[in-house]
């Protein structure tokens, strides 16, 4: 999921589902708790959340033009950034 946040963020692939889970669920609301939020299958949320996390972090990166200015800018996304680059070296994505 994450590595495939990465490269939907680098226009490589379709987002995985849980991103594009959290896009509908940005477009129109977040359901409510009861029948919605409560019988979604366990840690869906929570991964919705990690997948936009990495996404907008990578394409934040990945569309800076000076990458020490927006890495000292964006502490936290850099860290997100390096754990992705880190994933794809382990995996021989690059």
């Amino acid at each position: 999921m994450i590595l495939a946040a990465a490269a939907c963020a680098e226009d490589e692939g379709p987002p995985p589902p849980e991103l594009a889970a959290y896009w509908k669920m940005k477009e129109y609301g977040l359901p409510p708790r009861t029948g919605g939020q409560d019988a979604q299958l366990a840690g869906l949320l929570d991964r919705m959340s990690a997948a936009a996390s990495v996404y907008y972090a990578w394409k934040g990166l990945t569309q800076a033009q000076k990458k020490g200015t927006w890495q000292s800018d964006h502490p936290e996304q850099w860290e997100v950034c390096q754990r992705v680059m880190k994933l794809r070296s382990e995996n021989g994505a690059d």
